[in-house]
């Protein structure tokens, strides 16, 4: 257990002093022996110093990708007109990009499934760390760019200007060239948890406010 008050030090010391820091030392050794007491499951002591011993995250389904329904936005008709006028803001972009997924058959994986279990994975390699080590360390994922400047006008969270630095399978490459030929304006990112090899590629549109995930990979070849 922690030793909160060393006593070689105790005779350089004011007597006031001194017995301030064996009381705190009192109080500290009786919480140290309260909280594990009261959940032994979690704290834990090693060569002296306060150690969380966590449990093991609990496991996440890997999402699964669907097909895109037929968007109920502006037509074909409509998005023609504003092509012809000059108007490419977000809304346009966005609608333009919902059809050229579905025309293309580019099933799209749920927004909030692909972020819970990228949540797990970094939560289990925390896990993995910390238990290694036995420091306070934390592993996290974040949205990386394709290429530089690709997180420009991208209104969304968890987005990275950082460039992804690993392989791309060639089948995830012809994915993005047949979404940018439609429409040069799409934006990739690549999820990333250091030393996890599980990627989704997601695709946006300047101006837009989500992220549609289209792809995952087990680096360097898989392709789901």
């Amino acid at each position: 257990m922690k030793e909160w008050f060393d006593p070689s030090v105790a005779p350089v010391m004011p007597p006031d002093h001194r017995v301030i820091a064996e009381r705190y030392a009192a109080s500290m050794r009786e919480w140290e022996m309260a909280m594990s007491a009261a959940n032994p499951a979690w704290w834990g002591w090693d060569s002296g110093a306060m150690r969380v011993k966590e449990p093991a995250p609990a496991t996440v389904d890997v999402p699964v990708a669907c097909a895109v329904a037929e968007p109920d936005g502006p037509d074909a008709e409509y998005l023609t007109l504003a092509e012809r006028l000059g108007i490419r803001n977000g809304a346009i972009l966005t609608a333009k990009l919902e059809r050229v997924l579905h025309a293309e058959m580019i099933p799209v994986y749920e927004y909030a499934k692909v972020a819970a279990y990228l949540d797990h994975l970094a939560e289990r390699r925390t896990h993995e760390l910390r238990a290694a080590s036995g420091e306070w360390i934390r592993s996290s994922w974040c949205w990386f760019s394709l290429r530089k400047g690709e997180h420009k006008g991208v209104h969304t969270a968890n987005v990275s200007k950082s460039v992804y630095q690993s392989a791309i399978p060639a089948p995830v490459l012809l994915t993005i060239e047949k979404i940018q030929t439609q429409l040069p304006e799409a934006r990739f990112f690549i999820s990333a948890i250091v030393d996890v090899p599980d990627p989704f590629l997601a695709v946006s549109v300047p101006g837009a406010d989500k992220l549609w995930v289209i792809e995952r990979w087990d680096e360097p070849g898989f392709r789901s």
